[in-house]
């Protein structure tokens, strides 16, 4: 058992409010959670662990994920008005049904498949 008066052991975590600050903005507008880590360096793992270590953290994790699926279903709508071509009908179904799938499973109450 590891007492106050002795070095805490492993690698002193990065973890700072910028950076948290950082990564929910992003998400909060649409960008993944792995293109964040990818251009920031850091691995996913890494956020998890602050997750789970820093409730600030937590909190605005969840916030921004919220936000998140609202921008996603914002998208949706665009993607739908945007179809202009019928040959364009079929990717941009593939995409909107990408995004409905995704919101189903990140917000399930807000945004479940009626039809299931």
């Amino acid at each position: 058992m590891q007492t106050e008066d002795q070095p805490k052991r492993g690698r002193p975590s990065t973890y700072t409010t910028e950076i948290a600050d950082a990564i929910c903005d992003r998400l909060a507008y649409g960008e993944s959670l792995r293109a964040i880590c990818a251009a920031a360096g850091i691995g996913r793992a890494t956020v998890f662990r602050w997750i789970a270590c820093h409730k600030e953290f937590r909190d605005q994790y969840v916030r921004a994920r919220n936000i998140q699926a609202d921008y996603i279903y914002d998208e949706i709508i665009d993607i739908a008005d945007d179809v202009v071509d019928p040959r364009a009908v079929a990717p941009a179904r593939l995409r909107i049904n990408t995004r409905l799938r995704q919101l189903a499973r990140m917000t399930p109450r807000k945004y479940r498949d009626p039809r299931r």
